[in-house]
């Protein structure tokens, strides 16, 4: 009698634990209306005439256009790409790292890159950063290359702490129990608490090991697009920050968590300025 009372009080909370998951909870995909509807624009977008200002297949030597934050990482080029590896879960944070690009970009954004996930982890998360920059207190310069030191364990509270940045993260834990989520960090204030920009995507079941993904950013304004392709399938994301401040200046940078290996090849950042006010970019429904 007292184990089935007690096997009774523990329902609740894991079907709880199970409510409050992205990856379990939330559908992997906008309403067909709104994606198609969303398709389109991204492919106006996508044929803007954008400035090339970063190209990097990932063969040469890759601190050219990029720094590394952490020490217990990995990093070389190979012929098909830049192969990044994380120091172990076992490491906590002075296992994770974050590959930055030297140069800093202004205007709307538009990135591409060929992804292929080389790591099995269950935990560990892939974000990309778009345009980051310093809060401007103390010792936080707006010019993260700055206090790149203090980054030599890069913990993830140096950065939603003291960073202005959007945060995608993608190929979070296997197939089918992922999701996909943009925060904007908000630094000086109270963590990752509010941060994040609806929705998240849950249950893509798409970054499965080995496989190459090509992905492609747009952000125009305070809309944020993110298409991933296989030789297989497609997902698409969209978010509006009507929340918080738009940002339009910084670096882009690719995080993995410890325990997290993935190659990284033809990378193309562009920009554009067509006189768009963030501020007054319309919201699309």
């Amino acid at each position: 009698m007292i184990k089935s009372l007690l096997l009774l009080a523990l329902v609740p909370m894991v079907s709880h634990a199970m409510i409050s998951d992205p990856a379990v909870t939330n559908p992997p995909s906008l309403p067909a209306a709104q994606e198609e509807q969303l398709k389109l624009r991204f492919d106006v977008l996508e044929k803007e005439p954008w400035t090339l200002h970063l190209e990097d297949p990932g063969t040469a030597d890759w601190k050219q256009k990029w720094f590394l934050d952490g020490e217990k990482s990995s990093i070389t080029n190979t012929p098909a790409g830049i192969k990044l590896v994380s120091g172990a879960e076992s490491l906590g944070d002075t296992g994770h790292c974050v590959l930055w690009s030297k140069e800093s970009f202004q205007g709307d954004l538009r990135v591409e890159y060929d992804f292929t996930r080389l790591d099995e982890s269950e935990k560990g998360v892939d974000i990309i950063y778009l345009q980051a920059t310093g809060s401007g207190k103390g010792r936080y310069l707006e010019d993260i290359l700055e206090w790149a030191s203090l980054r030599k364990t890069p913990s993830m509270k140096l950065y939603f702490d003291h960073m202005n940045t959007y945060s995608i993260s993608y190929a979070v834990g296997m197939p089918g129990s992922e999701y996909v989520r943009l925060r904007r960090y908000l630094p000086e204030s109270k963590g990752l608490d509010g941060t994040e920009v609806p929705p998240a995507f849950g249950r893509t079941a798409l970054f499965s090991t080995r496989c190459l993904h090509h992905l492609t950013v747009i952000r125009h304004g305070r809309e944020i697009f993110l298409r991933v392709r296989t030789a297989e399938r497609e997902g698409f994301y969209y978010w509006k920050n009507d929340l918080f401040d738009p940002i339009n200046e910084g670096r882009v940078g690719l995080r993995q968590m410890a325990g997290k290996a993935g190659l990284y090849a033809n990378f193309k950042i562009f920009t554009t300025t067509d006189g768009t006010d963030p501020e007054s970019t319309p919201v699309v429904k």
